[in-house]
């Protein structure tokens, strides 16, 4: 009842003074503080919404006018703490000017500010909230704010005295910072009754709403639930707790507790709470004190104190008594108690409220009518007043705008003779101010590439009446003053009637920027450069100096796209995705390095490409991003990158295989020379007859045509890799090579095996090295027939589909080749079966001549179904050797 009437005697008295202010006069403009406001949610978060409601309430009390700035940190979906850290420092960076005090609120804003090293946050004072405790940061020492006592064993304790049969007690959290920071805290508070009760953390490995309502459903009967937070859906998109809190309460079955303002009334049975809005208006009243001159530093860190809060609904559901709660808990959505114990109060208050609104509105009127009289009244005086002080004012606004203007202003009359110049004028030429009357010819002159000197120049211009700039190459002499470099123009001098009475001569020194750019000019020559500018949002592309095209190509580049048209092809790509991370991501600076070919000539040239991303705040919040760069020739340094790099690989192979060939030759050489050395000693001994001395002498012949064979191919094989062997182009019939390979290929083939041609089926002339691809064909029918033993052995030439390559196939169905076997058949000294008679550098030697006619060759091949060489060379036409 007291407190009923003391709310009744503030309204009264908040009435009337509202009605003084209107009455009074016009309270007088005060300084505009700068404050920023860094939430660690988005602007949709009710918790960080509340904080900033709090504290605008309080800041709105203060008598000075607040400039408040948010920058929210959307931590519900941007988890990881560098990404935050970027996003505040680009935030940070784009504040103009100093902040009279910075108020940051929750955990992830808290850990996100006080970890960057930014000179502007170390200078402002700053005012925290929403955390559970505050650890001083070096380099931080105008801090202060507001911790919340968050005590989960209280909650844990509250529900195992409600609901004294729980025998397991559920704590969930979700994985954003505030959740992982409230989990870590709950945990510590009630390890100590981990050994006597089941208390089970989860929810940080939950992702989705349906999963952790999943989880819900399934918690144990006989136990509570304490949730910290959960406000993070699966794909980072933030769950209003308003929304999802009861649909939590609904699926589960047993009553859930929280520490935390959210969902409360909602569904949540209740808990020991601090509210969102009671952080802000402390913080707020902090803020407002340090506003009015105090320093943070001397004003003692608050704590905000949580208290029992139910949900009257909850308690009917879960039967639990009100007598049963803890002194002076907070009861929601109790119905009917307050309207019928104050009814008579909350009516005469509303009367009271309405005669006071019927008196503010008509004493409003009064005031307005009034008001409207008196401006009526003093309208022609103070037209008169401003129309006397008009003239007065220009004059003022000309001279200080000539005398504070850095550009120098020069008028004279139609003699030329100086009547008005600026005090740039006089520091420029040298001068003092008894020039005044001077002809202006005494004082400077200028060069012009024109000839035209100052007279002739000031003269056009007062005689043709138009404006005219100085070309940019145009030198001021003064007569007691250094050479300048300058910019400007002439313009005529009008009268009242339109009239020509002299000319005024703006100059501006540009000797500092004139040779700034002479020294750029040289610096792009040197590094054989180009510079570059682009609109993102417009898409608009420019080339400036030094750029390697023309005019006209310049102008036709004017898009990214038309340039990435002249890129190759293996480049776009990543250029493209450069260009992509400019549009969409805070990007600052960037390299990236790519071929080009302007002129569409074929021939490819490497640039390194250097730039930086300037991004300007318009109106409405709007960002536009521009791009400034520069293109450098690097193609001489990557032409001898790539050149060094094959000379390196080239060295190492050929040392590798140097090493591999004596291996593998010794090897070969060694088994027919120990035949040779072997039946040769045994035919010197007298016991053997003349049949056996005659199969030893047939041995040391095979071994000895094997040993001669090995090394012709090994001569073969080092002629072509050594460059050796030429080309020696001849008109060749692949009709006739074919039928050729075929006839001889019967010769020590096995039995039944069948020689089939699988075309051409009539002449077919091409133009290549015949002797080569006669040793092709030969080697490759040679190693069918020593795997063949039944079947057919398949030889064929055929012009391809687009008529480029003549392409050629040995088939045959012996016993096949393992993929293991495939990724080796062209290894030096290789072969499928070690005990068939062979050198195994047949097919490399078939490969270095395919590849020396400019073809390519491959097999393929099923272990046990046989195998297909396949081979191709370029269709040469017996005309294209006219040609």
């Amino acid at each position: 009842m007291k407190n009923l009437r003391m709310f009744i005697l503030l309204l009264l008295y908040g009435l009337f003074t509202s009605v003084q202010d209107v009455m009074g006069e016009n309270v007088p403009q005060h300084e505009i503080k700068r404050v920023l406001f860094v939430s660690s949610y988005d602007s949709e978060q009710v918790w960080g919404r509340k904080v900033l409601n709090g504290v605008t309430k309080q800041l709105n009390k203060t008598s000075c006018n607040v400039d408040l700035r948010v920058i929210y940190l959307d931590s519900k979906r941007l988890t990881n703490l560098t990404v935050r850290q970027s996003l505040l420092e680009t935030q940070l960076r784009e504040i103009q000017g100093k902040l009279d005090l910075i108020i940051v609120s929750d955990e992830e804003a808290n850990n996100t500010l006080f970890s960057l090293d930014v000179p502007l946050l170390k200078e402002t004072p700053i005012v925290f909230c929403g955390i559970s405790c505050y650890e001083k940061r070096a380099g931080f020492e105008d801090v202060t704010g507001v911790i919340c006592n968050v005590d989960y064993e209280k909650v844990f304790l509250l529900g195992r005295k409600l609901f004294p049969e729980a025998q397991k007690v559920y704590v969930f959290s979700d994985r954003t910072g505030a959740g992982q920071a409230h989990q870590t805290l709950a945990q510590q508070q009630l390890a100590k009754y981990g050994d006597k009760f089941p208390i089970v953390f989860g929810g940080d490995t939950i992702t989705g709403v349906n999963n952790f309502l999943k989880e819900l459903q399934n918690v144990y009967p006989l136990s509570f639930v304490i949730l910290t937070t959960w406000q993070l859906g699966k794909q980072g998109t933030y769950l209003d707790p308003d929304v999802y809190y009861s649909m939590y309460a609904n699926e589960c079955p047993v009553p859930i507790f929280t520490a935390i303002d959210n969902g409360l009334g909602k569904g949540i049975f209740g808990g020991i709470v601090a509210f969102a809005d009671q952080q802000g208006n402390r913080a707020g009243r902090i803020a407002v004190r340090i506003l009015n001159g105090e320093r943070a530093r001397s004003i003692p860190i608050d704590t905000v104190h949580p208290i029992p809060v139910f949900d009257d609904n909850q308690l009917k559901k879960w039967r639990v008594e009100q007598a049963m709660l803890p002194k002076n808990s907070l009861v929601l959505n109790e119905r009917g108690t307050f309207w019928n114990t104050y009814k008579s109060y909350i009516l005469m208050a509303g009367g009271v409220f309405v005669l006071l609104l019927c008196l503010v509105l008509f004493l409003i009127l009064s005031r307005m009518r009034y008001r409207k009289i008196l401006h009526r009244s003093v309208y022609l005086e103070k037209a008169t007043q401003q129309i006397a002080e008009m003239l007065k004012k220009k004059t003022e606004i000309l001279s200080n705008t000539l005398s504070s203007m850095s550009e120098g202003i020069i008028v004279v009359d139609k003699e030329l003779r100086v009547i008005e110049l600026n005090q740039a004028s006089v520091e420029g030429l040298g001068c003092g101010n008894e020039v005044i009357r001077r002809p202006l010819k005494e004082l400077c002159e200028i060069s012009r590439n024109g000839g035209e000197g100052i007279e002739e120049l000031l003269l056009k211009v007062i005689r043709e009446g138009k404006r005219r700039d100085l070309s940019m190459n145009t030198v001021l002499i003064p007569c007691k003053a250094p050479v300048q470099q300058i910019a400007g123009n002439v313009s005529p001098l009008m009268n009242d009637l339109n009239e020509v009475n002299g000319a005024v001569l703006m100059l501006r020194d540009i000797t500092r920027e004139w040779q700034q750019q002479t020294f750029l000019r040289i610096s792009i020559n040197a590094l054989q450069a180009y510079s570059w500018w682009y609109d993102v949002d417009k898409n608009v592309l420019k080339f400036g100096e030094g750029f390697f095209g023309s005019d006209e190509l310049k102008d036709k580049l004017n898009t990214i796209e038309k340039l990435i048209a002249h890129v190759h092809a293996d480049d776009r790509e990543e250029m493209l995705a450069c260009f992509d991370k400019i549009s969409n991501q805070n990007v600052s600076e960037f390299t990236t390095l790519f071929r080009v070919d302007f002129n569409n000539s074929g021939k490819y040239i490497w640039l390194e490409s250097r730039g930086i991303v300037e991004t300007v705040e318009m109106s409405e919040g709007q960002k536009v991003k521009y791009v400034y760069g520069m293109g450098i020739d690097i193609n001489r340094y990557k032409v001898a990158e790539e050149n060094m790099e094959i000379a390196m690989r080239k060295a190492e192979e050929s040392d590798r295989l140097k090493s591999a060939f004596v291996a593998n030759i010794s090897h070969e050489i060694r088994t027919p020379l120990n035949s040779i050395v072997g039946f040769a000693n045994l035919m010197v001994e007298g016991e053997y007859s003349e049949e056996e001395r005659k199969l030893f002498s047939d041995t040391i012949a095979n071994n000895s045509r094997a040993l001669l064979g090995l090394l012709d191919d090994v001569l073969d094989l080092s002629r072509l890799e050594a460059g050796m062997e030429k080309v020696h182009f001849a008109v060749c019939d692949f009709h006739f090579l074919v039928n050729f390979i075929l006839d001889i290929g019967h010769l020590n083939a096995a039995e039944g095996v069948k020689f089939v041609s699988k075309g051409p089926r009539k002449e077919l002339l091409v133009l290549t090295d015949e002797a080569k691809l006669t040793k092709v064909f030969m080697n490759l029918v040679g190693n069918a027939k020593k795997f063949t033993m039944r079947g057919s052995i398949v030889v064929g030439a055929n012009v391809s589909a687009d008529g480029k390559w003549i392409e050629c196939c040995v088939e045959d169905s012996g016993i096949g080749i393992s993929p293991e076997g495939l990724e080796h058949i062209f290894d030096r000294f290789y072969k499928v079966n070690e005990f068939v008679q062979g050198t195994g550098l047949g097919l490399s030697i078939c490969k270095t001549i395919i590849e020396l006619l400019g073809g390519q060759i491959w097999v393929e091949s099923v272990l046990g179904e046989g195998a297909t060489v396949y081979f191709k060379i370029p269709y040469l036409k017996p005309e294209d050797k006219k040609e």
